[in-house]
C-alpha cells in the first residue's frame, strides 16, 4: 500500500522535516503492518495552496494514493479540499497547531488533524495569568510570530478569564540578530508590568532571553510562554511557566517506545506528530476500516504524548498536555499532567472567530 508524505521546508528549523519523517518511518518499525511504501512530495514552506494541491495531484494520479499525511497549515485547505472530496482521499493534516479553525465545526469528512496543538496550549497558559493576584500582563512576541492565532489564543486565555493586556510588544527588528529592548523596559517600568505572555519561536526566545540578561527590571518578571519558547536553551534565565503537548522527558510508555525506536537523532513533538499519523493509518489498515474521517468516531490511543483522542465534531485529535514550570533559583524544572482536559478542549474548541483573519499562510516554523 502506498502512503502520501508531503514534506515541508524550513531554513529556521532545517530538521524539521527529517524529524517529521523519522517518526512516520519510526512508528511502521515498531508496528504490525507490512507493505506499506512511502510516496513523498516537497511543499516548500507550504503557503501556496496551489502549489500544495499539484504536489495532492502527482501523489494521487501518479502513484495511486488514497491516503496522504500532510505537513502544512490549515490556512490553505478552502483550496485543497474539494479535490480531496472528490477523489475520495484522506488527508491526515499535521502541522504545529499555531492557527485553529475559525469554526471547528466546519469539517470535511476526508481531513483529520492530528498535530501540536500549540494554540490550545498557549490558551491554557493564558488562564494561568487570569489566577494571579497580579492578573495584568504585558505581551511580547515577534513580526513573524504574532501571523498566527496562537496570539489570538494566548490573549484569550488571559482576558475571557478576567485578566487585562496593558501593552503589547511586537519586535521590529530582524530578530535572529537582536532585540530592541528599550520600548518594552520603559513600559514594563511606567505600567509596572509583572507578568509577561511570551509567543516567540525558539531561536528567537534564545536571544531575547540573552538580551534581557544585563536587565534586572526584565529578569525579575514572570514569563507565561508558548510551546516554542520552551524549548529556548537559556529559558532557565528567567521564572517561567507554560503549556506544552509534550515533552522529551515524559515518563509513559508510548515516550519510552519513541526514544528507544528514534536513535539517529533526539526527538522533538515534529518526530512525534509523524509517529501518531502513522499510528492512525496503522489502525485503518488493521482494522479494514474506510479511509474517511469516520473512522475515528469515538477512538482513542497511547501515544507518545499519552492519551490520544478524536473530537468527532471538529474531525480534531487532542492529546494530554502539560504545565512546564520553573524558578530561576530550582535546580529542576516541573512537568504537571492538566487535569480538565476534555472540559477545557471543550471550551477552546467551541470559539468561533469573527470577522476577517489575516496573517501567514506559510506553516509555523516554515521560513
Amino acid at each position: 500500500m502506498k502512503i502520501g508524505i508531503l514534506l515541508p521546508r524550513s531554513i529556521e528549523h532545517p530538521l524539521l522535516a527529517k524529524d517529521f519523517y523519522n517518526g512516520i518511518k519510526g512508528y511502521i518499525q515498531t508496528s504490525k503492518i507490512s507493505n506499506i511504501e512511502l510516496v513523498h512530495e516537497n511543499i516548500g514552506f507550504g503557503g501556496i495552496a496551489s502549489d500544495v494541491l499539484e504536489k495532492i495531484e502527482s501523489l494521487v494520479v501518479v502513484h495511486d494514493v488514497k491516503i496522504i499525511i500532510g505537513f502544512f497549515d490549515l490556512r490553505i485547505l478552502d483550496k485543497i479540499q474539494p479535490y480531496l472530496e472528490q477523489n475520495k482521499i484522506l488527508l491526515l493534516l499535521t502541522n504545529a497547531g499555531a492557527n485553529y479553525p475559525l469554526d471547528f465545526t466546519n469539517t470535511s469528512k476526508y481531513i483529520v488533524h492530528v498535530n501540536a496543538q500549540q494554540s490550545f496550549a498557549c490558551w491554557l497558559t493564558g488562564k494561568i495569568v487570569a489566577r494571579e493576584l497580579n492578573n495584568s500582563a504585558g505581551l511580547v512576541a515577534t513580526y513573524y510570530d504574532c501571523g498566527y492565532l496562537h496570539t489570538t489564543a494566548l490573549s484569550n486565555g488571559l482576558v475571557d478569564n478576567g485578566g487585562t493586556i496593558v501593552y503589547n510588544y511586537i519586535n521590529p527588528q530582524h530578530y535572529v540578530s537582536q532585540f530592541d529592548l528599550q520600548p518594552l523596559l520603559a513600559k514594563v517600568n511606567l505600567l509596572s508590568i509583572k507578568n509577561l505572555l511570551c509567543v516567540i519561536d525558539t531561536n528567537a526566545a534564545t536571544i531575547f532571553l540573552h538580551d534581557i540578561k544585563q536587565c534586572n527590571e526584565l529578569l525579575d518578571l514572570k514569563y507565561f510562554v508558548s510551546p516554542q519558547f520552551l524549548l529556548a536553551s537559556n529559558i532557565d534565565t528567567v521564572n517561567y511557566c507554560g503549556y506544552t503537548t509534550w515533552h522529551v522527558d515524559l515518563d509513559n510508555e508510548g515516550n519510552q517506545l519513541l526514544k528507544t525506536t528514534i536513535i539517529d537523532s533526539a526527538p522533538t513533538i515534529y518526530t512525534v506528530v509523524g509517529w501518531e499519523a502513522m499510528q492512525l493509518i496503522s489502525f485503518i489498515i488493521q482494522h479494514n476500516l474506510p479511509y474517511a474521517a469516520n473512522a475515528f468516531y469515538n477512538a482513542s490511543f497511547t501515544s507518545p504524548r499519552g492519551q490520544l483522542i478524536y473530537d468527532n465534531e471538529s474531525n480534531m485529535f487532542y492529546s494530554d498536555i502539560y504545565l512546564v514550570a520553573k524558578n530561576k533559583h530550582e535546580a529542576h524544572k516541573k512537568i504537571t499532567l492538566h487535569n480538565d482536559l476534555k472540559k477545557d478542549w471543550k471550551k477552546f474548541s467551541a470559539y468561533i472567530t469573527q470577522g476577517a483573519v489575516s496573517g501567514w499562510t506559510n506553516t509555523y516554523l516554515c521560513y
